[in-house]
């Protein structure tokens, strides 16, 4: 089922927020900890949270969340530092304003080594 994409933030909403969560909490935090933080501080009612993604078992809240996770460890703003556990590092911690992290979200990602 298609979700109306003005119910969910934008991709850059859900970067810069999880940026946030890490930078306000100063400690690694799970999945659930930055989806949470994100919900909470762009005021996204709990129906548009809990609306499942496919026929799986993730949530369309989730499944954008986790793109966002994705995204932000391939630009090198944050690390995975156990299963579900994301910590920033310290270009992520750099950033100031959700204009600087969708410049940096813009950029083209070096070739993997």
């Amino acid at each position: 089922m298609a979700h109306s994409n003005k119910e969910f933030p934008t991709s850059a909403q859900f970067c810069w927020y999880t940026l946030q969560a890490l930078h306000a909490r100063g400690q690694a935090l799970s999945n659930s900890e930055i989806e949470h933080f994100i919900a909470e501080a762009l005021s996204v009612p709990d129906e548009v949270r809990r609306r499942p993604h496919g026929s799986g078992l993730r949530t369309e809240f989730g499944y954008r969340a986790a793109w966002a996770r994705t995204v932000l460890r391939m630009k090198g703003l944050i690390d995975i530092v156990a299963r579900s556990a994301w910590r920033l590092t310290p270009a992520g911690a750099a950033l100031r304003s959700e204009a600087e992290c969708k410049h940096v979200l813009r950029r083209e990602s070096p070739p993997p080594v």
